[in-house]
Formats: C-alpha cells, sequence, structure tokens
C-alpha cells in the first residue's frame, strides 16, 4: 500500500509538471508572437538610462544615508537594483501582460474547448467592423483650479442643498470627434484632478482603395487588400476638447438629481491625437496621456486617455508595418507642406507685383480725383493664405472647408443659413491688445457654441457645400455702420472688428455661391453668416454692404483679385477664369495638402422641447406684466383670444428670417384682430426677436424696450392685453424664439 501511495503521488505530481510545462510553453509562445520581450528589454533600458547617474542620489532620494565604505556601496547597488525591478514591475506593459496571462491560465487550466473558444473569440472578425475604444480615467495637474480646491480640503463632493438654489458653478466636459461622430463625456466640477470616468466607442470606416497620382498628375483608385492598411488609410485625428461649462442651479428636487441652467460655455484646449498609434502596439490598452495647453501654449492638464481596436487582431508584424506606413506618411506630408510653401511663397512675389502694375495703370487712367478712389488705394489688399487652427498650427485657408451635409438636422440652404445666424458672434481676444485670429475647427465651433465672424462662414460655407452649392468664402471690407448692425444682431453686447480697418469700412468674412455658368452674374448670391441674409452680388450697395473683396476661396481653389481696388462691386468681375482679373493658386497642390478639414455631425432639432419653452416663456412674461402694472397701481386683464390672434404673426416673422418670404398672410392676421378689437377702440403690439438669451434675460430686454413700457402703461378703459410666444426649434439645441406683445384698448 505504501508503494502504491508512493507511484500515486509520483504520477501525480508528473501530471501537474507537465500541466505547468504546457502553460509555460503556451505563455512564452504568447509572448514571443506579441513581440512583449522586445518591449520589455526596451523599457528595461529606458529605465536604466533615466536612472539618477549617482547611487548617492538616488539613495538620497528615499532618505536614506552613504558613507562611502564598501559594503554600503554593494547596498547601494542592491537597491538601485532592486528600485529599477520595481519600477518595471509596476510599469503598465508587465501589469498588462500580468492580466493576460491570469486570464489566459485561468482559461486553460478551464479545458482545452474554453480555450480555443477564447481564441476564436479574440481574433479578428471579418464582417465586424473595427470600433476604437476610448477610456478617458480622469485628468490630473489642472493647476489653475487650485484656488476652487482649497475651499475643498478634503477633496469630497459637498452635497446640493436648496439653499445653493441661484448659485453658479464651473464644469469640465470632454467632447471626442472623430469621423462624423461626437460623443460628451458627463459634467465634472472643476478640480485639480477632474475625476473623468467615460468609456467612448467610435466605429472606423475601412477606406477600400488608396488614391494616387501618376506622373502627369492624374489621379488613379489602387484598392486596397491588407486591412491594417485600409485602417491606416483613416488618418483623420481623434479631436479632444475640454470645455468649461458654467451653469446656475434652478431647482433642487427631493429625490432626483439637481437641475441646472446652462450659462456659458468656453474653451480650455484641444488636442489632435493620431489614434493609428494604437495599430503601433500589441498592448491590449494603449496608455496614451493627453498633455493640454492653451491658445497662449501654457500647459493647463493632462487627460489619461487609452485606447483600443475591437474587432481587429494586432500582432509585432502588423505593429511593425504600421510604424514603416506611418513614418513614411510623415515625410511625404513634410515634402508636400515644403513644396507647397515655396510654391506659395513664389505666387505672393508674383502677385504683389502683378496687382501693383495694376494700381499703377489705374491710378493713371483715372487721376483719382474721388476721395473713396484715393481712400481705397491706400488700403492694403486683405489676402489671407494661411490661418491658424485650434492646435496652433498654421494651415492652408482651403483645408478649414468640407463637405458638411447632416440630412436629419439641415435639409436645405436656407435652414443652413438661419442655423448658423443663430450662433452667437464672438470676437476672439488675446491677453493685451489685438484679437487672436486663430480659426476654430467646426467641432470645436459646435462644442463651444459660439464663434468668430470666420467661423461662422467657414461652417455656412461648409453646409451650403453639403447641400450641393458652389460656395466660396469671402475677405474683403464691409462698411462700418452695416457691420456695426450685424454684429449687434449677432452678439449685442460686442461690436468688436475682426480684421481691424479705419475709415468707413472694415475687414470683414462672408459667403458666395454661384450657379454652373461661370459668366451669369444673375446666379452669384452674397450669404451673410451672422444674420443669415442673402443678396444678390448687383444690388444697392446700401443693402448689402459689401465694400469690396480681396480674396475667394472654396476646398480646392484659391483666387486673389487682380482688378483695381477702386471698382465698385457691381463693377467686379467674377468670372475666375479670367487671369487678368483673377490670380489662382495651384489647385493641384491645394489639393495634396494633408491635414483636411475633418467632418462632423450636427444634432437635430429638439422639437420635444418647443412646448415646455413656450409655455414656461408665456407664464413667466405674464407674471412679470402682471408684476409691472400692479406696482403702478393698474389692472392687468389678459385674453387668450387676442394671444393666440398674435401667433400667426410670429409665424410670418420666422418664416421671413428663414425664406426671405415677406408678408406672409398678413391680411389673414390684420383679418382676425380686426374682428377681434370692437369698434372705437385701437390696437397696438410690438414683436421682439430672441436668440441665444434666458428668460431672464427676455425681461431685460423687455424693460429697456420703449414700445413695450409704452404698453405696459396704458390706462384705458376695458383693455385687453395679449402675450404670444412662438418657439423655433434648430440643430444643435438652437432656438429662436419671438415674442409679440398686444393690447386693445378703448380711444379717448
Amino acid at each position: 500500500m505504501a508503494d502504491y501511495g508512493e507511484n500515486g503521488d509520483t504520477n501525480t505530481s508528473t501530471v501537474e509538471d507537465v500541466k505547468v510545462s504546457s502553460i509555460r510553453s503556451a505563455i512564452d509562445a504568447k509572448l514571443h508572437e506579441e513581440g512583449v520581450y522586445q518591449q520589455i528589454r526596451e523599457l528595461i533600458l529606458h529605465k536604466a538610462a533615466t536612472k539618477p547617474t549617482s547611487e548617492k542620489e538616488n539613495i538620497a532620494a528615499n532618505g536614506e544615508t552613504f558613507d562611502g565604505n564598501e559594503l554600503e556601496a554593494i547596498d547601494v547597488e542592491e537597491k538601485t537594483e532592486d528600485h529599477l525591478i520595481q519600477e518595471v514591475m509596476q510599469s503598465e506593459l508587465v501589469q498588462q501582460v500580468l492580466v493576460a496571462v491570469r486570464g489566459m491560465t485561468k482559461d486553460k487550466s478551464a479545458g482545452e474547448t474554453d480555450a480555443q473558444q477564447d481564441l476564436d473569440e479574440s481574433e479578428e472578425q471579418p464582417n465586424a467592423n473595427p470600433v476604437l475604444y476610448v477610456r478617458l480615467a480622469g485628468g490630473r495637474a489642472f493647476v489653475d483650479q487650485i484656488a476652487v480646491d482649497a475651499d475643498l480640503e478634503d477633496h469630497t463632493p459637498v452635497p446640493i442643498t436648496s439653499r445653493q438654489i441661484g448659485q453658479v458653478q464651473d464644469f469640465f466636459r470632454v467632447i471626442v470627434s472623430f469621423d462624423g461622430q461626437r460623443l460628451s463625456s458627463q459634467d465634472v466640477r472643476c478640480s485639480v484632478d477632474p475625476p473623468f470616468d467615460e468609456h467612448f466607442r467610435l466605429r472606423v470606416q475601412k477606406k477600400r482603395q488608396r488614391t494616387g497620382r501618376t506622373k502627369r498628375g492624374g489621379l488613379y483608385e489602387v484598392d486596397v487588400v491588407s486591412p491594417w492598411e485600409a485602417l491606416c488609410l483613416v488618418d483623420e485625428p481623434l479631436q479632444i476638447l475640454l470645455i468649461k461649462v458654467r451653469k446656475r442651479l434652478l431647482q433642487v428636487p427631493s429625490g432626483s438629481t439637481p437641475i441646472w441652467q446652462e450659462v456659458t460655455r468656453d474653451l480650455v484646449a484641444t488636442h489632435r491625437l493620431d489614434w493609428r498609434r494604437v495599430l503601433c502596439s500589441t498592448l491590449q490598452l494603449v496608455h496614451l496621456p493627453v498633455q493640454l495647453v492653451n491658445k497662449m501654449k501654457v500647459p493647463v492638464g493632462t487627460l489619461d486617455v487609452r485606447l483600443d481596436l475591437l474587432n481587429f487582431k494586432r500582432t509585432a508584424a502588423t505593429a511593425h508595418d504600421v510604424s514603416a506606413f506611418l513614418n513614411k506618411e510623415a515625410m511625404e506630408r513634410n515634402t508636400l507642406n515644403h513644396a507647397f510653401y515655396r510654391h506659395a511663397k513664389e505666387w505672393w512675389d508674383e502677385y504683389r507685383s502683378e496687382a501693383k502694375a495694376v494700381e499703377e495703370h489705374f491710378d493713371r487712367e483715372n487721376r483719382l480725383s474721388d476721395m473713396r478712389l484715393v481712400r481705397a488705394q491706400q488700403r492694403q489688399r486683405l489676402v489671407k493664405l494661411f490661418a491658424e487652427d485650434d492646435d496652433g498650427r498654421f494651415r492652408m485657408v482651403c483645408k478649414f472647408l468640407t463637405t458638411l451635409r447632416v440630412p436629419r438636422a439641415i435639409r436645405s440652404p436656407s435652414e443652413a443659413a438661419r442655423f448658423v445666424s443663430l450662433i452667437p458672434f464672438e470676437s476672439s481676444v488675446m491677453v493685451g491688445s489685438g484679437a487672436d485670429e486663430a480659426w476654430r475647427s467646426l467641432s470645436t465651433i459646435l462644442a463651444v457654441g459660439k464663434g468668430d465672424v470666420h467661423d461662422h462662414a467657414v461652417l455656412l460655407a461648409s453646409l451650403l457645400l453639403g447641400c450641393g452649392l458652389v460656395a466660396y468664402v469671402c475677405i474683403g471690407t464691409i462698411s462700418t455702420k452695416k457691420r456695426a448692425s450685424r454684429l449687434t444682431f449677432a452678439a449685442p453686447t460686442r461690436s468688436q472688428a475682426v480684421i481691424s480697418s479705419s475709415g468707413d469700412e472694415e475687414g470683414h468674412v462672408w459667403v458666395m455661391t454661384r450657379g454652373e455658368s461661370h459668366t451669369s452674374r444673375e446666379e452669384l448670391m452674397f450669404w451673410e453668416s451672422l444674420t443669415g441674409e442673402r443678396f444678390k452680388v448687383d444690388e444697392k450697395p446700401s443693402r448689402h454692404g459689401f465694400v469690396s473683396i480681396d480674396c475667394i476661396f472654396s476646398m480646392t481653389h484659391f483666387y486673389a483679385n487682380l482688378q483695381p481696388r477702386g471698382l465698385k462691386m457691381s463693377e467686379i468681375s467674377f468670372t475666375f477664369e479670367d487671369e487678368t482679373s483673377w490670380k489662382a493658386l495651384g489647385h493641384r497642390l491645394i489639393a495634396d495638402l494633408p491635414y483636411s478639414q475633418p467632418t462632423t455631425t450636427l444634432s437635430p432639432p429638439n422639437l420635444s422641447a418647443i412646448l415646455p419653452q413656450e409655455d414656461e416663456w408665456t407664464t413667466a412674461l405674464r407674471r412679470y406684466i402682471t408684476s409691472q402694472r400692479r406696482s403702478c397701481g393698474l389692472i392687468t386683464k389678459w385674453s387668450d383670444d387676442l394671444s393666440f390672434f398674435l401667433l400667426p404673426a410670429l409665424n410670418s416673422y420666422e418664416m421671413e428670417r428663414l425664406y426671405g418670404v415677406t408678408q406672409l398672410e398678413n391680411e389673414l392676421f390684420q383679418q382676425s384682430i380686426k374682428r377681434f378689437v370692437p369698434e372705437g377702440c385701437t390696437f397696438q403690439g410690438v414683436p421682439i426677436r430672441f436668440h441665444n438669451v434666458s428668460l431672464s434675460g427676455a425681461i431685460e430686454t423687455l424693460e429697456e424696450n420703449e414700445m413695450v413700457q409704452q404698453i405696459l402703461s396704458i390706462q384705458g378703459r376695458g383693455a385687453q392685453f395679449g402675450l404670444g410666444v412662438r418657439c423655433f426649434a434648430y440643430p444643435e439645441n438652437r432656438f429662436a424664439i419671438w415674442v409679440m406683445l398686444a393690447v386693445s384698448y378703448q380711444s379717448n
């Protein structure tokens, strides 16, 4: 029996040794296949190279003493080696390997069938589209928030109570944009180490064909066979936006989340991350810390970002091929950028020479007896080839445009113009004097919800291109009075110019469309992006206000005006193919430039919010008007009939803004009002337009409106008041709200 027991133990031990050996062999093969051994060697070399040069410094850094004898020297060496091993073991590479090994060991011990099933699940699924997985695991070192954290020494969130209603707090929000997709994080209270915890999944559309050029410049397309190359051709970066949202606390319902009202949104920083770097690694989750800097290039904090590509198996061979592809692509892009810069410099010198010759000839012909011509000749031409983007990179202006088509949000050019006009204007001002002329990306404009005049023009032109129109962005001048009135429409508190000028005209940016005929002026149309207005080119200057045009560009073409600056807008030729009137920049070089404008998406109009907002405004404004009249000793009698009869007029006002149709159903509106107002009574009403204004801001506007105050002070017998409120929804939670206050009273 004893011999039997010993043999049984021996057999059991042998079986366990075989299992352990099998598991070790499988792990070793897996590590070799994934190139983990090589990565660990590189990690050790990197850690060894960056350790303190003196062991004394290393020990001193740990708070220990050093005498200099041989025994302690040996101890120092051992401590240094232990410290190096500890750093390597705590690295993310080794930790992920250990996690993978534990999972592999568990599966191996569970049986061969389960292991094979897990292997099949981890392999690439040909029918499944790759998905970019983005893990946002917090932020750190946002030093601007140190003063905020000083109020919370224990860093514990303070419960929100009803006593805090009306208070304002700041929150961080991260918005991720990629391949026409936009995802937003939950708002996190501003702090030094904001506790973001988000998981984003973004689809990646493989490119099936690769475009190239022949030696003669012709385009050709080649089918892409390799899966990794099809992914590498998706060169759009992952755009990460950090914005600061200021909110006001409105309500604290019991047993529910607090209700906040968004007050402002400001851009903190942007970052473009090449997601293809994840293909260069065999790790399951690639750690890519994102260092954010503001527009002054000052670091503001770091986001902990980790990436993975689902439904695609990455190997060491694939990582090597992708690294070689990206290196080659970077060299080709540098070559294209340098070639374009040399061409642009030569083109600019030629343009200045030709423009000078044109002006001299014009001076001799006209002798400049008109003071308007004298001022025009003294003005510098506003020809802009490059603009700074969100990341501080200077890009060719054509690369800011893209074809933006969002059928669920924008379904006509008129809707596009109206939507862009609802985005508030904000002149970008830098610290000190002068304006910040950085041009924002489309995603940034939509995320922040405001922009400068060139941001509005770029967004509108991109939407018009998506509607199938031939759209251009124009840079020129506008009369000072017209510009001031349009800035008042877009932002009542702002009136700062985009491009500083003097005299009767100032720099401006707008949009132009033209038809198929290159010579017909009937199809030429100017679009004012700040107001949504449209003008024929040959209309009276007093209507559109545009004085001159210096350059014009689309996605692939750039033209600079060679015609004399003294010409009126109606005298300027818009035949861009005429080399004596316009100087073109090489369109082939423009098309080959990298870093195009990424496309994005728009959220559809929020139709469900229309009725609640109309009810809220109606109740609040009636309460305000009744209270104001009561304070003056007056009684207010409301008429629901009169309030209803006002609604068609408000609908007509919005249709005029949207489609340019005036007096829509005006006769029917007048008939209903005449039937309501008794004989011998007077009807008086005033319509007011609101957009980008809160309810409190609307009340302030009513208090400052003289006609409204005049109606509120009416003391006529039998006075009946009516209040009509119409809300019109547009994409990105933009609303145009019309309010009409009217009264019917007996005349003296």
